[in-house]
């Protein structure tokens, strides 16, 4: 619904990246528009304890007639996003240790699963892909997110011992 040259900006899980149910509408995007901005600031308490993952995506409907394509540029934040996102919007690269800025093609974004991979981790993604998937020995299944940890995932200090039979061990993730 926006104009060819017209900005979309959204705040989603991170897993709209990686989704397969999401896939149709990356591809959609990838079609139509130019991805101008990914900012992952998963890594940042954003919505204090909601234990969401979001992203910032900005994109930009291509305009009717041929035109070179965008630099995109992708953020990965730990620490000051305002800082960071001000870079970002300057198209300044950098690399701290606080956030990484730095450009990519839109080819990222032609792919199934949008990353937001730093060049030197792109380098490296295309090295371990030449080996066989983890897959073709094992059985890969994710466990579960809820989004709300603190909730659900109990200490077992906190569990009274006749009520042990209800609860699973959990080994985190992380």
């Amino acid at each position: 619904m926006v104009k060819p040259g017209g900005f979309m900006l959204y705040v989603l899980p991170h897993s709209f990246l990686l989704s397969p149910n999401a896939e149709y509408l990356r591809g959609k995007i990838a079609e139509t528009c130019w991805v101008r901005f990914l900012c992952d600031l998963s890594q940042i308490s954003v919505f204090g304890e909601a234990n969401s993952y979001p992203i910032l995506l900005i994109v930009q409907k291509k305009p009717a007639e041929e035109q070179p394509l965008k630099v995109a540029y992708v953020v990965r934040c730990t620490a000051y996003p305002g800082h960071a996102l001000e870079s970002a919007l300057e198209n300044r690269a950098a690399e701290n240790g606080d956030y990484s800025i730095y450009p990519t093609s839109q080819s990222t974004f032609e792919k199934p699963t949008w990353q937001a991979l730093s060049p030197s981790e792109h380098r490296l993604q295309e090295r371990i892909f030449r080996f066989p998937f983890l897959e073709n020995f094992f059985l890969v299944s994710q466990g579960f997110n809820t989004a709300m940890d603190s909730v659900f995932i109990r200490h077992r200090s906190d569990v009274p011992d006749d009520e042990l039979a209800a609860y699973a061990p959990y080994l985190p993730d992380r």
